[in-house]
């Protein structure tokens, strides 16, 4: 009874399982279909460059998050399809012995006959002899209904097999069928995504407009970051700490940080010129090219303020290292932490991406001090 108790409780929890992994392919499938179409109502409209950029991201990061789901259904329908087809096998290999075993038997009774109940009575040697006879023909009647019964149960399992492998088999391809959908999706977004960079690469216009929406990003992160420092102060000030505390560590880590990411800087502090339309653009951090997917640390001990996605800089974590310290990390692919997580230095935060980027995968990181941008440059080892 344990034995079947534990098998029962780990079927339960095998179910529990599969229904929460189909319900967050629901919830993804839903966001995607949202994000759709909101990038059809951004077509018709007078839409910026920054948040078609930022609309397709989105529609591309909930793709391929789809995608995975439905690659991780696929593979667990194969294995359903595989358990189902193995019980199957089992199934009618019992049936075929149980059959074997009913046709010897009814080949027994053809060939001796039956045994009438008067007969026992009438060849018995004694009484006891009697009643032995017909214990053992009652016996080997029940044993008959029982191989019966066991029949008739096997051939009903063998119906409700094949119905759920005939289910299971039906849900596998309409997954492939849609997941060859999304492949396709994923692909035209991708080409989207680029004939807008390139679109914004070839024309002064664009260049123009480009530079000005940075220009207002900039300002609403500097406004975000405002913000966070205020919380903090208010925190502080209801605490009873001082809000600037005088042993704050990060300000000795000058010149000693690690690096978030290993690769090439191809975009310093400060500002900047376009070579050919003489456009500005002002970096408040620097920009290190990394291959997509490579994990991007922490660069020193601190509690996450910020980890969500900011327009004009895709997916951003921004991390409290205390006495008004901040450090910056964007264009990320994925968000490993929440709002509120102490994060120790060299953690994993994150993984480099090209959400928000104009230059592909790359990571865009930054130091505030006091809420005002310092070159990372000097602060990293």
């Amino acid at each position: 009874m344990a034995i079947l108790f534990l098998a029962g409780a780990g079927f339960s929890q095998t179910l529990e399982e599969i229904s929460q992994k189909e319900e967050e392919l629901r919830k993804v499938r839903k966001e995607l279909a949202e994000s759709r179409r909101k990038a059809k109502e951004l077509e018709g409209e007078e839409s910026s460059i920054l948040e078609k950029l930022d609309q397709l991201d989105v529609q591309l990061e909930l793709n391929r998050k789809l995608l995975k789901k439905l690659k991780e259904k696929e593979k667990r329908k194969i294995s359903e399809i595989s358990h189902v087809e193995s019980k199957i096998g089992t199934t009618e290999n019992k049936l075929a012995i149980r059959q074997t075993i009913l046709a010897n038997r009814l080949r027994a009774i053809y060939k001796h006959g039956s045994v009438h109940p008067m007969e026992l009575i009438l060849t018995a040697k004694s009484f006891p002899d009697m009643v032995t006879k017909t214990k053992y023909l009652m016996l080997i009647a029940e044993q008959d209904a029982r191989l019966k019964a066991k029949i008739e149960n096997d051939k009903e399992e063998l119906v409700d097999q094949g119905t759920r492998l005939s289910r299971d088999l039906s849900e596998l391809r309409s997954t492939r069928v849609e997941n060859e959908t999304e492949v396709k999706n994923l692909d035209r977004d991708k080409e989207k995504r680029e004939v807008l960079l390139e679109d914004v690469r070839k024309k002064k216009k664009n260049q123009e407009e480009l530079a000005q929406e940075l220009v207002k990003s900039e300002a609403k992160l500097q406004s975000l970051i405002d913000e966070l420092i205020r919380k903090r102060a208010e925190e502080a000030r209801r605490q009873g700490r001082d809000v600037l505390p005088k042993d704050a560590t990060f300000s000795r880590r000058r010149g000693t940080l690690i690096w978030p990411v290993k690769g090439d800087v191809v975009s310093s502090f400060g500002t900047k010129k376009h070579p050919k339309y003489g456009t500005s653009t002002l970096n408040n951090g620097i920009d290190i090219k990394a291959p997509k997917g490579k994990r991007v640390l922490a660069v020193a001990d601190g509690q996450v303020a910020f980890a969500d996605r900011f327009l004009g800089y895709g997916q951003v974590i921004i991390i409290d290292h205390g006495g008004g310290y901040y450090s910056l990390y964007a264009h990320l692919s994925s968000i490993l932490v929440d709002v509120g997580d102490s994060v120790r230095e060299r953690d994993i935060i994150g993984q480099v991406g090209d959400s928000g980027s104009l230059e592909g995968p790359q990571l865009h990181f930054e130091i505030r001090e006091q809420g005002r941008p310092a070159d990372p440059a000097i602060w990293l080892n």
